[in-house]
């Protein structure tokens, strides 16, 4: 009887919400290391990924935050900072 009510107490992390940050979070890496050139990347890559792939954690997180409401779990934090960085990435990226 215990044991039933810590296993419905446990939350488990989102996936989609930690996949989101992870994807926001390389996107922005290429952009740091193709500008301050740590690496040669081919021209204009981070200018042509980033974006993209910035909107698509910004989506992802939507989504997670939706899906996580429904399912009681954690990471709500994971998918907001996915979304605010994933709106600055898309739109602020190449300037």
């Amino acid at each position: 009887m215990l044991s039933d009510i810590f296993k419905t107490i446990k939350k488990e992390y989102s996936g989609l919400a930690i996949f989101s940050f992870l994807l926001v979070l390389f996107c922005w890496s290429v952009v740091f290391l193709d500008n301050f050139s740590v690496f040669n990347f081919p021209y204009g890559m981070s200018c042509i990924m980033a974006p993209q792939g910035s909107l698509t954690g910004a989506i992802t997180g939507v989504i997670a935050l939706v899906y996580m409401k429904k399912k009681r779990l954690k990471g709500k934090w994971f998918a907001i900072i996915a979304i605010i960085m994933g709106i600055i990435g898309s739109f602020f990226v190449c300037l």
